[in-house]
């Protein structure tokens, strides 16, 4: 996955999650921006 089309998929998360008020999907967007950015850190 590019990181253009996971940054797609982090902000319809958000969106998503804020709309829905579901506080759970936050920690899994959490997660996977700290992977990403791990990634890309060690890259």
């Amino acid at each position: 996955m590019t990181l253009g089309r996971f940054l797609i998929f982090f902000v319809l998360g958000l969106v998503i999650a804020w709309v829905a008020q579901w506080t759970w999907l936050y920690w899994i967007l959490a997660l996977a921006a700290a992977w990403v950015i791990y990634r890309l850190i060690r890259r």
